[in-house]
């Protein structure tokens, strides 16, 4: 039977795109109903903690900041408690998972640190709601207009097969995958949202503490916030759903083997410029593009695309003869489209090469064994290695290496002792500062078996040259500080930024604005110069008071960053940029690293090794890998994934390398 005309086509697919269009607008109305609860949640929250604490309408820093009494513990950790069985049972941020269980282990908490708990509870619940609604959305979306886009064609030329199921798997990569120039998918949006918006009622709550007012201003800004964000919100949702349902039309296109497409806009008082001038042309299937070729244009763009037919284009044969006998059947125009996918979607596919009674394979498990011989080999803190991969992400080359580390020699975890670095190649040794410092230990771990397999692997380079398995990632090395220009990404400079300006602002409200810092200045003058004081001269004491501030600044601020994991987390991917370029990107105020430059140029220790080989850039390098890959740091990971393919490549390559090498000792 022919083919209906173009006026036909037009017709059925702009009412897909309203359709799905109007989900769409369903779900934004969800997640606004979810912003409106949390906001009203947080404001009764801040209204009900200042009323509670506050002294003839005024509320001080130092009220803040004291510490939460007995009674007051006792209720904030039932809330704690509730907040730790919510985020289980519905799978909410690991990383805010791991800081509530932190926080119910605290004795000592401040009331302000109490609020920041409290309203931040509220903000991951939120977003955790819109990362459901919008994964939901999009994989509806794709389904839907996938099946939809099928069931108009066969409507359209009377022409019915059967179409199998689209698989899961296939179909979060589909939505996962990022489609936009920065490369990010929308659950790292959502998630870069939360992290400001988070960052910024903090920063608020304590403004509000410092200045001793009433909330009111606090709850303006909030709302304030809270509606840009919900824009945000919005803005994503209908982007994120034009596109799949767009990308769905794509894929169907393809696999009818259709050569061209048209552009369809809504036409209205609120149709773009762009999307005016794109409607009715016709373009290539080669030459899809969003954004440039295909919709959408721009954000809330309504644009569709429909088939474009040349006269010779017949759905019968091939194209439709997809089942296993080839057959075709006759589909009338007046079928219904819940019928047709009863009697034509195939039911959900089996895996290609898995039985269909296959078992999914469970991620290997830690056996009393495998801790004995970990701690048959690793010496001093029993305690701390066991919490450590506990803690530790398990992944296979991760396991082969435990499996296998008791071919490698004994290793001593010590506590502060200055080595050539974290590990002593010569002691057989982990320097700890902290031997609570789980993070730490992952990445002197990494350091250790980094060393330790290549020279096992050839004992013959012990005392003539240094041997390290990170020697693997030089070639990389030298082709990504080339393109760099000692410089980073600036997506990676902007995030660092954020991060020192947190940072900075939490050390000026420990110190400077809340008058500690002149407090500690004036008693040290008080106690240690107080018999020369006056004789030493104006120029001598502002070099005495500058000296003193900036060492008990550093003090603070070592505190601070000892506890924010945060910042640790995207110190340690920073590490990597640092040691790529030397230390000079760290030199340059970009990274908030700890090595630098002096540390790099320093190869006096491994003056035996051969020339022109960076060791410390290379085993650096791998330890904060390792560090990433064991601390669960997700963001960081899926950063170094979606911007530099091929450095995350060649460090997942030399880790593996690294268990590989273990297995065949």
């Amino acid at each position: 039977m022919a083919k209906k005309n173009k006026e036909y086509w037009q017709g059925r697919f702009e009412q897909l795109e309203k359709t799905s269009h109007q989900d769409a607008m369903v779900t934004y109305s969800n997640i606004e109903k979810s912003f409106y609860e949390a906001q009203r949640e947080i404001e009764n929250k801040i209204n009900s903690w200042y009323v509670r604490f506050a002294n003839n309408n005024q509320m001080t820093i130092e009220d803040a900041k004291r510490l939460l009494n007995s009674q007051e513990l006792k209720e904030f950790k039932w809330d704690v408690q509730d907040y730790i069985k919510y985020g289980h049972e519905n799978e909410l941020d690991e990383r805010w998972m791991k800081e509530l269980e932190n926080a119910s282990a605290k004795y000592h908490i401040s009331r302000l640190e109490a609020l920041k708990i409290q309203t931040q509870q509220s903000m991951e619940v939120l977003f955790g709601n819109e990362l459901d609604e919008v994964d939901k959305l999009t994989r509806n979306s794709y389904t839907n207009s996938y099946f939809h886009t099928m069931f108009e064609f066969q409507k359209g030329f009377n022409v019915g097969f059967d179409v199998a199921n689209i698989d899961k798997n296939k179909l979060s990569k589909i939505v996962n995958k990022p489609w936009v120039i920065d490369e990010r998918n929308f659950s790292q949006r959502i998630w870069g949202n939360k992290t400001k918006l988070i960052n910024e009622l903090h920063n608020e709550l304590i403004r509000m503490c410092l200045t001793g007012k009433s909330p009111d201003n606090t709850i303006k800004y909030l709302s304030k916030k809270f509606n840009t964000s919900k824009a945000q919100a919005g803005n994503l949702v209908m982007t994120e759903n034009a596109y799949f349902s767009q990308l769905a039309q794509k894929d169907c296109f393809n696999d009818l083997d259709v050569e061209k497409y048209e552009i369809v806009a809504t036409l209205d008082n609120r149709t773009s410029a762009i999307c005016q001038e794109q409607d009715g042309k016709v373009y290539d299937m080669k030459d899809y593009q969003p954004g440039i070729t295909a919709p959408p244009f721009h954000n809330y763009c309504r644009s569709t695309t429909v088939p474009y037919f040349d006269d010779d284009f017949d759905l019968e044969g091939e194209r439709a003869a997809r089942d296993e006998d080839g057959k075709t059947y006759y589909v009338s125009d007046k079928l219904k489209y819940d019928d047709w996918y009863k009697k034509y979607v195939q039911d959900e596919p089996v895996l290609k090469n898995e039985p269909e009674n296959a078992k999914i394979k469970e991620e290997p498990k830690y056996t009393s064994f495998t801790y004995d011989k970990i701690l048959s080999k690793y010496k001093g803190n029993d305690e701390l290695i066991k919490n450590a991969f506990d803690n530790a992400e398990l992944d296979e080359s991760t396991y082969k290496i435990l499996n296998n580390i008791d071919k490698l020699d004994e290793v001593n975890i010590v506590k502060g002792k200055k080595s050539n670095f974290g590990i002593g190649i010569y002691e057989n040794e982990i320097s700890m500062t902290s031997m609570k410092d789980i993070n730490t230990f992952y990445h002197e771990w990494t350091h250790s078996i980094d060393y330790m397999t290549a020279y096992k692997k050839d004992y013959a380079t012990l005392g003539k040259d240094f041997k390290w398995i990170s020697e693997n990632l030089q070639d990389v090395r030298l082709v990504t500080v080339n393109k760099l220009n000692n410089t980073i990404p600036q997506n990676l400079v902007d995030i660092m930024n954020t991060q020192r300006n947190r940072i900075k602002s939490q050390l000026e409200e420990n110190m400077i604005k809340s008058g500690k810092l002149d407090k500690l200045v004036q008693k040290t003058i008080n106690t240690k110069y107080s018999k020369s004081w006056n004789s030493v001269g104006e120029s001598m004491q502002k070099y005495i008071i500058d000296d003193i501030s900036k060492k008990e600044m550093q003090k603070e601020l070592n505190k601070i960053i000892a506890n924010d994991s945060e910042y640790k987390q995207w110190g340690c991917l920073s590490d990597i940029y640092d040691a790529i370029t030397s230390g000079k990107a760290t030199n340059a105020n970009v990274l908030i690293a700890k090595h630098g430059e002096a540390y790099y140029s320093d190869k006096s220790i491994f003056s035996l090794a051969k020339e022109g080989y960076n060791h410390k850039e290379n085993t650096e390098m791998i330890a904060n890998f390792g560090e990433m890959k064991l601390g669960k740091y997700k963001e960081q990971i899926d950063w170094l994934k979606n911007n530099d393919k091929v450095l995350y490549d060649k460090l997942e390559e030399t880790y593996k390398l690294i268990a590989d090498t273990m297995g065949e000792l």
